[in-house]
This record gives structure tokens, C-alpha cells and sequence, in this order.
């Protein structure tokens, strides 16, 4: 019995140094099969290999791509995208001063909690149009525009980044603060809601607030 078993051993043995490469078909390339084991058996292990490496690597995919999606995630909850500045352009057309005297003048203001009050200027009787854009700050810090004078009258229209939010003839004989909506009876545009930018207008303050809507949930929930 010990003889027989000892035999049994060697021929396993030899079985696998002596094996070629190419003695099964179908063998792995990097494992030899012992001619102990029959192919059946022999290809039962490598099919059970083959199914756990894949097992394996699935499972270091997932655990990459999770990885990945919590790290993005996070990105944008801790580092949110950078807005852009506001711009704010007024376009003068048509504009006529009232007043005889040469002295007199018409002047046009924007301002917000982020920038200084910026001004169009005194406009004066020999300027017939007129157009610049102001860089405000971000959105959300009261930003604001108004007549600071107007004698006379004038097509204006005012953009907020690039979006047209009032135009209308607007009229006036007089200095003092006042809001462009009180001096234009029928304005053709006057964008009071929907997505972007829109005007709010406030009782018993002469100035026009330009707001962002970010959401499409009822006015109450947007960014004031």
C-alpha cells in the first residue's frame, strides 16, 4: 500500500514537470494541468479562478466609481461654480431736455452693495444718444438703478447681462431721485418675473431692484 502510494505520488509529480504546455486544449497559458487531475476537474478550477478574479475586479470598479462620484460630489457641495458679475447697460435714444436754460442736464445712476454708486454723467443738451454698460458685482447685493434727473424725456432701455428688463419713452421735468417706471406710463418691455434677471419695485423708495430668480418654485422662494 505505502509502495503503490509513493508511486501514485512520483507519476503526479512527474506528471507536472514533464506536462507540455499545449497537452490540453484550452489550459490556461500560465498553468500547467497535473495529469493527477482529469480535464473535467482541471477546467472546473479555472472556470472557478476565472469567476473570482472577474468577481474582483467588478468589485474594485465599483468601488472606484463610487469613489469618483463621492469626490465629485463633494467638490461641488464645498467649492460651488463662481458667478459671474453683473452687467448693466442703459441705452439713451431721443433724448430732449426740457428746460430753456443751457445748464441743464440729465443724469442716469446704478449702484450695489459691492460697487460704489456709478453715474452716466451730467448728459447734456448736445448729446443725442447714449450708451455704456456697468460691471456691479455679483448678484444678490442690492443692486438698483434710478433717475438721479431727468429734464425732459428720452428712450431708454436697460439690459442685465445682455437680457432686456425695461424699455419705454420715459419723461420727466424735474431734479430728484425717481424710478424709471414712474416716468414711463406704457413701457413696452418691464420684465417683473419668470427665470433670470427681473425688477422689483418697493414702496416708498425711488429706486428699481434688479433680482435673479433661482428657482422656478413661487416668488417667494427666490433669492431676495
Amino acid at each position: 500500500m505505502a509502495g503503490a502510494a509513493k508511486r501514485s505520488v512520483e507519476t503526479c509529480i512527474a506528471g507536472r514537470a514533464g506536462a507540455h504546455p499545449r497537452a490540453h486544449a484550452g489550459a490556461h497559458p500560465y498553468l500547467r494541468p497535473p495529469e493527477c487531475l482529469d480535464s473535467a476537474r482541471w477546467k472546473l478550477a479555472l472556470d472557478v479562478f476565472r469567476g473570482v478574479d472577474l468577481l474582483i475586479r467588478e468589485s474594485l470598479m465599483k468601488g472606484i466609481s463610487f469613489a469618483v462620484f463621492l469626490a465629485a460630489s463633494l467638490t461641488v457641495l464645498l467649492f460651488p461654480r463662481q458667478v459671474a458679475a453683473v452687467q448693466v447697460t442703459l441705452i439713451l435714444q431721443n433724448i430732449v431736455l426740457q428746460n430753456v436754460a443751457i445748464y441743464d442736464f440729465d443724469e442716469w445712476k446704478v449702484e450695489s452693495k459691492q460697487k460704489c454708486t456709478q453715474t452716466t454723467g451730467r448728459i447734456g443738451r448736445d448729446t443725442d444718444a447714449f450708451e455704456q454698460t456697468w460691471d456691479v458685482g455679483d448678484p444678490g447685493n442690492d443692486i438698483r438703478f434710478w433717475w438721479s434727473r431727468l429734464s425732459g424725456e428720452a428712450d431708454a432701455t436697460v439690459l442685465v447681462n445682455n437680457i432686456v428688463v425695461f424699455r419705454g419713452h420715459c419723461l420727466h421735468n424735474g431734479s430728484g431721485k425717481v424710478r424709471m417706471i414712474d416716468t414711463c406710463a406704457y413701457p413696452s418691455v418691464y420684465r417683473t418675473g419668470g427665470s433670470g434677471p427681473y425688477l422689483i419695485e418697493q414702496p416708498d423708495i425711488n429706486v428699481t431692484y434688479i433680482h435673479f430668480a433661482t428657482s422656478m418654485l413661487p416668488g417667494r422662494f427666490y433669492n431676495r
